[in-house]
């Protein structure tokens, strides 16, 4: 579990979501302290079965569970904040998601609802 919080509720150690990045997964960690890491992405949403990978969920996370519904109008206030990226090896079928996040063009930027990528704190 985790340490109580001042609701009576406890408060999580540790989040990890896995994501379906076609032959794998890709990993979501946030830790206590609030900071995001990301785990593989898969590869670049073209090269996707179902046009969608890691970029998507992350985006997807932290636009309806971090954005407040009356800020999502807000660019200042719908940036996603990874503090690392991590590919475990050297294929595009591992990294080519982080692509869609931090490498934007006018198209990937339409797949997207947060308005910008912050890496680190």
């Amino acid at each position: 579990m985790g340490e109580i919080n001042h609701l009576g509720g406890y408060e999580p150690l540790l989040e990890v979501y896995a994501i379906d990045v076609g032959q794998g997964d890709g990993l979501l960690v946030v830790i206590p302290a609030g900071h995001n890491i990301m785990v593989d992405s898969g590869n670049t949403r073209s090269f996707q079965n179902g046009g969608k990978n890691a970029a998507d969920f992350v985006d997807w996370k932290f636009f309806k569970d971090y954005v407040s519904f009356a800020d999502r109008e807000d660019p200042d206030k719908t940036k996603i904040q990874l503090d690392a990226m991590v590919a475990t090896h050297n294929d595009i079928d591992h990294f080519g998601g982080l692509f869609d996040l931090i490498d934007q063009n006018e198209k990937d930027r339409a797949e997207l609802d947060c308005s910008d990528v912050i890496m680190g704190r």
